[in-house]
């Protein structure tokens, strides 16, 4: 142990810390940037639509699995570097700077919900910059596809379909709320039925 205390193995874990906290500056202030052209994205298209006021907020159902599954890769790769590889920056950084993108990522999906406003909804992509505000009034139908995990929604317009994802346990209450909003039939199938037929 050196004079100072402090062992080589935390002296390297506290220089890769440093690593991580330079590209963690990058990472946020670049989620930052990207977060605030959404927002006015969002209020200019609002404006336009007349959308009206929120109600509720989806998020991404597909985009949050995947980021469970990243943490949980994350974890595991953070085990084996820590307790069975030597000590460096590059080995004892890599996981921390997986965890900042991770982090960086998981507030991207949390911030890019889909909005369910008084008069519409506002359709809203985890990984590009995209939006699709739909009116109620504008619905032809609406399907929901449910599965174990999640459940496509089809919003059916007269010349297209936009579609996303949601949480299984929130079908009910997102049918609710267009049921409530507008005349177009809420139909509903299952995932498995389709793997059936």
């Amino acid at each position: 142990m050196p004079q100072n205390g402090i062992s080589e193995q935390t002296l390297v874990f506290l220089h890769a810390s440093y690593v991580a906290f330079v590209f963690g500056v990058l990472f946020f202030g670049a989620l930052a940037f990207r977060q605030v052209l959404d927002n006015l994205d969002v209020r200019r298209v609002s404006q336009d639509e007349a959308l009206g006021e929120d109600r509720d907020s989806f998020v991404d159902a597909g985009a949050s699995v995947t980021m469970i599954l990243i943490w949980l890769g994350l974890v595991a790769l953070a085990t084996v570097i820590y307790a069975l590889l030597p000590a460096s920056v590059y080995t004892y950084a890599l996981p921390l700077i997986g965890a900042v993108q991770a982090l960086q990522i998981t507030l991207r999906v949390y911030f890019q919900r889909t909005l369910v406003r008084t008069r519409g909804v506002m359709v809203r992509r985890v990984w590009m910059s995209r939006l699709r505000p739909v009116r109620f009034a504008d619905l032809v139908m609406v399907r929901l596809r449910t599965g174990r995990i999640w459940t496509d929604v089809v919003l059916g317009l007269p010349q297209e379909e936009v579609r996303f994802r949601i949480f299984s346990v929130q079908a009910l209450k997102i049918a609710s709320i267009v049921q409530a909003s507008s005349t177009a039939p809420v139909l509903w199938s299952s995932s498995r039925d389709d793997g059936n037929a």
